[in-house]
């Protein structure tokens, strides 16, 4: 509730004792989910200097062979989710090279995963990023490519995201 309401300092310290506890734990999939979070969390409130760190350390934990059948659980693949947030962080920084690098990872491995909820979550931020980066011919087929495959699954918010950019 905190995430979609956007109460910024909720949200990041949610993350903290998330990342905190995940440490105690020690177990992979905690701390590459925590990371994830923290790194989005850092993300959506503005903080340049750590959250390139959180995305690179979840995706350094990341292992497709036991990592991937986790998008039934969080509705879309850890990695690809990871490389979609992490390519407007890199844009943010001032690697629009790495942005788009990264867009462009997060959309073949999905496209490999097959899952319609992984791709569209693909489309969308790397169409995002593309659009940041001024690189609009290649963001145009992928927000149509969005629109198209969200109608066809009946995924209104995607599609009407994919609308809007």
């Amino acid at each position: 509730m905190s995430f979609v309401a956007f109460k910024g300092n909720a949200v990041r310290q949610l993350a903290t004792q998330f990342l905190a506890l995940a440490e105690k734990q020690n177990a992979t999939v905690p701390l590459m989910v925590a990371h994830r979070l923290m790194a989005a969390s850092l993300l959506f409130t503005g903080d340049l200097a750590k959250r390139r760190s959180h995305f690179d350390q979840a995706i350094t934990l990341y292992d497709p062979a036991e990592h991937r059948s986790l998008a039934i659980r969080f509705g879309q693949d850890v990695r690809v989710a990871i490389l979609s947030l992490r390519s407007l962080a890199l844009w943010m920084l001032g690697y629009p090279g790495a942005a788009c690098a990264d867009a462009e990872r997060a959309i073949q491995e999905a496209r490999v995963i097959g899952q319609a909820a992984t791709i569209m979550y693909a489309l969308f931020w790397a169409s995002a990023t593309y659009v940041c980066c001024g690189k609009y011919a290649a963001a145009s087929p992928l927000i149509d490519e969005l629109v198209l495959l969200a109608g066809k699954k009946g995924a209104f918010h995607w599609r009407a995201l994919g609308m809007m950019e």
